[in-house]
């Protein structure tokens, strides 16, 4: 897992050395092997290691990651899904799917799952019966709160 320093730049979990609390909601990373000393919000270190696979077992084949995709700001255009690989469990205890594109398919959310019955699990909404309605429900929701707000956090 990789976090992103006040300068931009992506560093690994595994390089942090020590971290120090700076008591203003940020906190101060020292690296291994490295004199650098890099700055960050606390609770984007917090994420960081949240996020930080503790384990990972490999997923049941036909197991997908499903998620929408615009077709302009006012029209939802299809949706997709992706292979998940595998599953890690993370320092809150959740299971994360990896898809090619990482760690919950490399969004800020939890993605809807295709389950290999058929149904599809959202975490953030329920279970559906199938995709056909799980995309009118989250076609739904994503025309509800918006574009702009939505591309932000997929």
């Amino acid at each position: 897992m990789f976090f992103a320093g006040n300068d931009k730049k992506q560093y690994a979990v595994a390089d942090v050395g020590s971290v120090k609390d700076l008591g203003n909601g940020s906190v101060q990373i020292f690296l291994r092997n490295s004199d650098e000393e890099i700055v960050i919000d606390e609770a984007q270190w917090d994420r960081a290691l949240v996020r930080t696979p503790q384990s990972f077992v490999p997923a049941v084949p036909e197991t997908y990651v499903l998620g929408i995709w615009w077709e302009s700001e006012n029209e939802v255009g299809g949706y997709y899904k992706k292979a998940v690989m595998g599953w890690s469990i993370s320092g809150d205890g959740y299971l994360h799917p990896w898809t090619v594109d990482g760690v919950d398919d490399g969004r800020n959310d939890l993605p809807a799952i295709l389950q290999p019955d058929g149904q599809v699990d959202d975490p953030i909404d329920r279970r559906y019966e199938n995709v056909t309605e799980w995309y009118e429900g989250a076609k739904r929701k994503a025309l509800e709160i918006g574009y702009h707000h939505y591309a932000q956090f997929s």
